[in-house]
């Protein structure tokens, strides 16, 4: 089974289910939706007890929890640019402010270094 194809089943399940992202966070447990939700659409990696408890919500198999264990290859499956509106648009930000912010950045290091 590939990653994507995980991702798939776990949304086909929340939707059937009719889950919200909250009520599959707050089963999961822990401290950061961002990351529980990321590691569903297998862009993040959950720790082995949020893999066991996402593993009996979502009734997945003992590799299917694994997966969503291990280090994923982050931006698998996604789209250069991005097609999605929001997701563009935050990218378009990165790409547009990323090279300024950058510059800041390493005088502030440069600064900080020099005294």
């Amino acid at each position: 089974m590939k990653s994507t194809d995980l991702t798939e089943k776990l949304l086909d399940i929340k939707r059937e289910k009719g889950w919200s992202w909250k009520f599959i966070c707050e089963k999961i447990g822990g401290h950061s939706e961002v990351l529980i939700v990321g590691a569903l659409l297998g862009q993040m990696k959950l720790t082995k007890p949020q893999a066991e408890n996402a593993a009996e919500l979502f009734d997945l198999s003992a590799t299917e929890a694994r997966m969503l264990h291990e280090i994923p290859m982050r931006g698998d499956g996604t789209t250069m640019p991005p097609r999605d509106p929001l997701i563009y648009r935050l990218y378009e930000l990165v790409m547009i402010n990323g090279p300024a912010r950058k510059a800041l950045i390493e005088r502030s290091s440069a600064t900080a270094s020099s005294m």
